[in-house]
């Protein structure tokens, strides 16, 4: 303590000024330290009030909701959430909860080969399998006898002795045969009318006559992509071809791009045939084709039908 005393004296008079400048800010800061907290506490109870004031706020805006909403659905069901220190009141929660439906048949008699997919749903049957069973009858598949359900994809055998006894099919000679149908004025709808034939095979066999120019042959008809043999001898003598509708490629005027899109002919065939045009003029008739082996004998006998001049 002596020495700081006498460490004053000996100081010039502007170090004690700064000494004392510097010793009251000391000071200072210990005042703002202790008292400054307890008088600017703040107020809890007003930020209390504001939450309060939110909650009440919005629970006003999901009364108004609730107002416009039916709840005659809804009934008291207990529900209890037990906490170390909190137990909640019973709250009110739906009644009747949509749930999915459950397909359950109804006593009615449907036929298989002509019911449409309401039908079929409403009797039980899932979705997935009444689409399978229409696809079926539209790439010419028919049900002859209740068993051949069984043939479906997903059908369930215990479903099927549930609607077993709805089951009647129609006597199938009953079913309209179309005779003497011609192959190449005949439309899809002409087309499905022949037993066996639905209406994913009618869209095809329309679709590969318009390729081919016109149907010059009954046997043309098996060319028809996954086409059955057994429906094709079954209903080969209620058809019959009108060569005079066929249309025909001119070969001194098609391009190689027009003969291609032939399916008889491949894009190295048309090559060959436009490149010899080329080299040796116009076409006097289509044997050349062959005599000059510009095309194979087997791929002659197949389009020489649809070429002029023939």
């Amino acid at each position: 303590m002596k020495r700081f005393i006498s460490a004053i004296f000996t100081m010039t008079k502007s170090q004690r000024n700064g000494a004392v400048v510097l010793l009251l800010l000391v000071l200072a800061l210990m005042v703002f330290r202790f008292f400054i907290p307890r008088l600017f506490k703040p107020d809890y109870s007003r930020y209390s009030e504001e939450y309060m004031e939110l909650i009440a706020q919005m629970e006003q805006e999901i009364d108004s909701i609730e107002k416009g909403l039916d709840f005659s659905d809804y009934e008291e069901k207990e529900i209890t959430v037990t906490d170390d220190k909190v137990k909640r009141e019973p709250k009110s929660i739906r009644k009747n909860v949509e749930k999915p439906m459950v397909s359950k048949p109804k006593p009615e008699m449907f036929d298989p080969n002509n019911a449409n997919y309401t039908d079929l749903v409403s009797m039980g049957f899932s979705s997935k399998v009444a689409n399978t069973i229409i696809n079926y009858r539209e790439k010419g598949g028919r049900f002859y006898q209740p068993s051949d359900l069984m043939k479906i994809y997903g059908l369930d055998s215990a479903f099927y002795k549930v609607i077993f006894p709805f089951i009647v099919i129609a006597n199938t000679n009953e079913k309209k045969v179309v005779h003497r149908l011609e192959m190449n004025a005949a439309d899809t709808t002409d087309w499905m009318e022949i037993n066996g034939i639905g209406s994913v095979f009618a869209r095809r066999i329309c679709s590969y006559r318009k390729l081919l120019g016109g149907y010059v042959s009954v046997q043309q008809l098996l060319e028809v992509y996954n086409f059955p043999a057994e429906t094709f001898e079954r209903i080969k003598g209620s058809l019959y071809v009108d060569t005079g509708l066929v249309r025909k490629i001119d070969l001194n005027f098609s391009s190689a791009y027009e003969l291609a899109l032939h399916p008889y002919c491949n894009k190295e065939m048309a090559r060959r045939i436009v490149a010899y045009r080329s080299k040796n003029g116009s076409f006097s008739g289509t044997g050349v084709l062959l005599a000059d082996s510009v095309i194979t004998p087997e791929t002659y006998v197949k389009i020489k039908p649809y070429l002029k001049p023939d």
